[in-house]
């Protein structure tokens, strides 16, 4: 941060002092003069680039006649006071960048048949690239297959309803009249989750090794779903947690349906910890079963089952028989708070209206 004064640089004395206060920053001149006219230039300046800011302090005298009338003899008297112009002027210089990756894209992506892929990559570049994808060399085209985004220095390319011709080489390109800059990584697309709960003999199911999996970890539960009792109406939370290399895709099914879409289950998966849970808010008899949690990627496939019991509490037993109309509507109220599916289990409120 430097101040000039016609070009010659100003620092501090006893008459001129420089005060920042935030993000504001001021130039006091005490007893200003006549000859603290002129242009005055403000200059920031980091690595990317400087700005700079100009003003034009003009400072003159002005005249007024008073006439006095208690003398005798007109005497004229002159006033002076300062006049301040002030023009102000911005002037900015941006440091020119070459494209740089700042973000690569995963060396490998794995998603499954019918998804959506969604590729990332952050690039650094001013004035802005023109950024291209390619697959196995040939350029992609926006589509309703391949859609291509780019803000604030991060592109994405989504390619919706993956399939099996999708696997290979994506690269994504970033070139200005500065130069250019290049990433790529290889999607790997898997087969799609079957809605039954396949028969697995072995707690870890191992895949024949091959070149490309070198490095790759099966997936292995560290802990392992907890057997529950709960309460008709509680709500529980079923916690496991998972390792392996690349972090494994889960599923979860529940006496052999898979309930990843069922919104009466809440699935949460911390890839950074392994950390898993299954929450269901409201318990209710047909919740009771066993449930299985499914841990897979390229190297292999784990499991981890836990059996859930459902008690009936002795204080809705008791409430049924003596208020059985108002158990009802309580039982409708209560359904309804947690769906607004129409086709949802809850929000037909099958379990306690049908029991009144």
């Amino acid at each position: 941060m430097t101040w000039y004064v016609n070009g010659i640089e100003l620092r501090p004395t006893e008459r001129t002092r420089i005060v920042k206060e935030g993000r504001t920053i001021v130039l006091i001149i005490i007893n200003v003069a006549p000859q603290d006219s002129g242009e005055y230039t403000l200059k920031l300046e980091n690595e990317r680039g400087e700005v700079t800011c100009k003003t034009t302090l003009v400072i003159k005298g002005r005249q007024k006649v008073v006439e006095l009338p208690d003398l005798e003899k007109t005497e004229t008297l002159t006033f002076t006071r300062t006049v301040t112009t002030v023009q102000r002027e911005e002037q900015v210089v941006t440091q020119l960048v070459k494209p740089v990756v700042v973000t690569p894209l995963e060396p490998e992506i794995y998603v499954r048949e019918r998804g959506i892929a969604r590729l990332e990559c952050q690039i650094d570049s001013y004035p802005p690239p023109l950024v291209t994808w390619f697959v196995n060399g040939v350029e992609i085209k926006p589509s309703p297959h391949y859609e291509i985004i780019f803000e604030e220095g991060k592109s994405t390319l989504l390619i919706i309803e993956v399939g099996p011709e999708d696997t290979g080489e994506y690269t994504c390109r970033a070139v200005s009249e500065l130069g250019e800059a290049i990433s790529s990584t290889t999607l790997y697309v898997q087969e799609p989750l079957k809605e039954e709960m396949p028969t697995m003999p072995a707690q870890t199911l191992a895949v024949e090794p091959s070149p490309m999996m070198e490095g790759m970890v099966a997936p292995q539960f560290l802990e392992p779903l907890p057997t529950l009792q709960a309460i008709d109406g509680q709500e529980i939370k079923m916690s496991c947690r998972v390792a392996g290399v690349p972090m494994p895709r889960i599923s979860f099914f529940h006496d052999s349906k898979n309930i990843d879409e069922d919104e009466e289950f809440v699935i949460t998966y911390d890839k950074e910890t392994g950390e898993i849970s299954l929450i269901i808010v409201e318990v209710f008899p047909e919740d009771q079963g066993q449930y299985i949690c499914v841990a897979e990627n390229p190297a292999g496939q784990a499991t981890t089952t836990a059996y859930l019991t459902i008690i009936e509490s002795e204080e809705t037993t008791m409430e049924l028989e003596a208020q059985p109309q108002e158990i009802t509507a309580y039982s409708w109220r209560r359904s309804c708070l947690y769906s607004s599916n129409p086709n949802s289990r809850r929000a037909h409120g099958n379990r306690r209206t049908e029991a009144c």
